[in-house]
């Protein structure tokens, strides 16, 4: 049985919003309350940043989201 963590995970994978900006790839909450409990159940901020992967540009980009300093790379 997968882990707790694990299922969160891949639920925020694929239904967060997703984006590139100056600074780097990140997954949103977008605002959506569900996913605002997943990511601080995972310890992440929103916006996420992320290495590698592969997400698609997004609307959202043009919100000027800022790399956080406590930014975790995969």
């Amino acid at each position: 049985m997968a882990d707790f963590r694990g299922v969160v995970k891949d639920l925020v994978w694929q239904f967060a919003y997703r984006g590139n900006d100056h600074s780097g790839k990140w997954l949103s909450t977008g605002g959506l309350s569900a996913l605002e409990g997943a990511f601080k159940a995972l310890g992440w901020n929103d916006p996420y940043y992320v290495e590698g992967g592969r997400l698609r540009t997004s609307r959202l980009q043009s919100l000027g989201y800022k790399r956080h300093p406590d930014s975790v790379r995969l």
